[in-house]
């Protein structure tokens, strides 16, 4: 899955119009696909090198250009080390007894807001559970979150997720996993990127050259 390809899957998920009935243009919706890919491909300028450490993936703040400057030794990361990031902030919020706030019904995660499940910026731990089972998996996987997944599966882990019955998803399978994901960034309340913003963040796909690009995306 390149850029454009995982940009395809995942824009409609997570910036929508204001008005969530009224049909998307045609424009509007190539501009939103352009704009996560630019998104994608300059992760670490817009949102700094740490985002890296979110996945565990810190060899992933070198550039491109300095990888194949390098002597040909490639770094792989063990699972151990991908899902570390994931494991700690997990183990971290376990041992201070961090609860969510309670959201629209015990359990809930989908269809509200996040900051009815968050805790401290931190999201749910079935959330994270389920990025770090993507992050291991998802890059071995074919047509990870563009093939459809088995709806009654789906429909199941969702039931699971939203009774707040603790889930496995190393059970499930990844094209499973990776449509109940995009299924919650979907249906956050408001959207993740705000619905609110819709008009400013098509408008940075409109700016001049990369850095202005890069610029109004910060904003």
């Amino acid at each position: 899955m390149k850029a454009y390809n995982l940009s395809v899957c995942i824009a409609p998920c997570v910036l929508y119009p204001p008005d969530s009935e009224s049909l998307e243009l045609e424009d509007n919706m190539i501009k939103k696909i352009c704009l996560v890919q630019f998104l994608i491909e300059n992760c670490l300028r817009i949102f700094g090198e740490d985002i890296t450490s979110l996945l565990g993936e810190n060899s992933m703040s070198r550039g491109n250009s300095e990888k194949a400057a390098d002597s040909g030794r490639k770094t792989v990361k063990s699972p151990f080390f991908r899902d570390r990031a994931f494991w700690w902030g997990s183990r971290t919020c376990q041992l201070t007894q961090c609860t969510a706030p309670p959201s629209a019904k015990p359990g809930q995660l989908f269809g509200v807001s996040l900051m009815d499940i968050c805790d401290k910026d931190n999201l749910p731990f079935p959330i994270l559970d389920m990025l770090s089972f993507i992050n291991q998996k998802g890059p071995l996987t074919e047509g990870v979150f563009r093939k459809s997944a088995n709806i009654k599966s789906c429909r199941v882990l969702k039931k699971k997720l939203n009774s707040g019955v603790k889930v496995n998803p190393y059970s499930e399978s990844v094209h499973v996993v990776a449509s109940v994901l995009k299924d919650f960034l979907r249906n956050i309340e408001g959207s993740i990127f705000l619905s609110d913003l819709y008009d400013k963040w098509l408008s940075v796909i409109d700016q001049g050259n990369k850095e202005e690009k890069i610029t109004a995306a910060q904003r």
